[in-house]
């Protein structure tokens, strides 16, 4: 976001130097973007006003319907759901690719509304059309959109083909470009919207897990609020004896937003939570693992301590997040929470040669128009061509070995399994230097092997 800020000020000075109402207009719409992503509803408020005051004496057409998209999108952003549908209908699209885009964000509000209230799915009739206009463009940006389209209508289908399609973005975050002057939360976020909708909820679970940290280190504090929300709800989907631990503290971090439909949807109810006890809790056997900057915090009867943030301590916190529940060592320690398909298996490659031929065709596409952007000097083309493209190779070079060979998936097996014992073991002796019992009970209940799980006994944890 620094970066983003910096360019954010060279904009505003140039417009002021050039006199270029264009560039005026520009600055305060980022202005606001900037504002809406940290959670500041009232300085985004009157960035964008400023905007749209710039935008009209500039007397741009462009710069209206871009100011009417980020109110929109600012809007659904801070739940003010009935606010968001009112605009849109307001909206008047000027092409069949705009009314999409409309009623895509129309597909948002019911997606949220659902995530809020927990009401059930619905059809949109003339999806398919949506989806297939859009995705024959391949243009990504629209990806996003299309979770929420599944998650909300509850279309297997359309998860299944939108989470193969964003995989490779997993560690993007959600943009529209300067469409919409919009930046949205991480694509893993995405991605856990996918899985619960194909009733994967431990992998979502995973996801959720990742897009956490993520808008953390983005500074994506409202974004934030809504996964915690997510968060709370997958606890209650997956019967977890923290669910009123987790709902509690979505409930906290959207009131100090201000997000009120947020806070009202994650109140507990009266008369506790499924899950609950009314024993008391032996506090020396009460532990937590937080994630604090670049290092771990470790609490446990009164003491804290922290602990470097290495593969081990992230594979760690995957595994004590969830309890008793066995991960597969590819998925445990894949960067995506989610090993690729076919993996686990011992019966041959990782990439047989039809998926090979696959990767080759959309390499060379993915090269072609880098070249053609290159000879044009379109540099917004150029970066998401030569993005997509390393995109495409790191994901091939991890089914691969050495010298391109093909890799077998007993052998990514068992490699994976040795590395996450090592580091796991290495997590744990270091916690064991600054709480010896603690360390004892991690290493006696922390299992490895192709499986590997926590096994809490009659410990609780809380990861955050």
């Amino acid at each position: 976001m620094g970066l983003a800020r910096r360019a954010k000020a060279e904009v505003s000075a140039l417009g002021e130097r050039l006199a270029i109402p264009h560039f005026g207009w520009y600055a305060h719409a980022l202005d606001a973007l900037d504002a809406a992503h940290r959670g500041d509803r009232s300085e985004a408020a009157q960035a964008h006003e400023r905007a749209s005051e710039l935008a009209e004496a500039a007397r741009s057409d462009s710069a209206r319907t871009t100011l009417a998209y980020q109110a929109v999108l600012m809007r659904l952003r801070f739940a003010e759901l009935d606010e968001a549908e009112a605009a849109l209908h307001r909206l008047a699209p000027t092409s069949v690719f705009a009314g999409d885009f409309v009623r895509l964000l129309g597909v948002s509000a019911a997606a949220r509304r659902r995530l809020l209230d927990g009401r059930e799915p619905r059809t949109f009739v003339g999806s398919e059309a949506w989806v297939a206009r859009w995705l024959s463009m391949g243009d990504r940006s629209e990806l996003h959109l299309f979770a929420e389209l599944a998650f909300a209508s509850a279309d297997d289908s359309l998860a299944r083909a939108v989470e193969a399609a964003l995989i490779p973005f997993a560690d993007w975050h959600v943009s529209f470009g300067l469409f919409g002057m919009y930046v949205g939360g991480p694509v893993a976020r995405d991605l856990a919207l996918l899985a619960w909708t194909r009733g994967a909820l431990d992998e979502a679970w995973s996801w959720n897990e990742r897009a956490m940290h993520a808008a953390e280190a983005a500074e994506a504090r409202v974004e934030g609020a809504w996964i915690a929300l997510e968060r709370a709800r997958l606890a209650e989907a997956l019967g977890r004896p923290d669910a009123a631990s987790w709902r509690e503290r979505a409930r906290a971090r959207a009131e100090a937003l201000g997000l009120d439909a947020l806070a009202a949807a994650m109140r507990a109810p009266s008369g506790g939570s499924a899950g609950t006890s009314d024993r008391p809790t032996d506090t020396t056997k009460t532990w937590s693992f937080e994630r604090e900057g670049e290092a771990w915090r470790v609490s446990r009867a009164g003491a804290s301590f922290l602990l470097a943030d290495t593969k081990g301590a992230r594979w760690l916190a995957r595994l004590v997040s969830s309890p008793g529940q066995e991960l597969h060592v590819l998925d445990l320690a894949s960067d995506f929470g989610v090993a690729a398909p076919d993996s686990r298996s011992d019966a041959g490659a990782v990439l047989d040669a039809e998926a090979r031929r696959a990767y080759a065709a959309r390499a060379r596409a993915l090269r072609e128009r880098l070249a053609e952007a290159e000879d044009r000097d379109d540099l917004g083309a150029i970066e998401r061509a030569q993005e997509e493209l390393d995109a495409l190779e790191r994901e091939l070079r991890a089914a691969l070995g050495l010298g391109g060979r093909e890799r077998r998936a007993g052998a990514a097996v068992e490699k994976a399994r040795v590395n996450v014992q090592r580091r796991l073991k290495d997590a744990l002796r270091r916690i064991a230097e600054h709480d010896p019992e603690l360390g004892k009970h991690l290493d006696r209940n922390v299992r490895t092997g192709t499986l590997c799980v926590y096994d809490p006994d009659d410990w609780s944890v809380t990861v955050g």
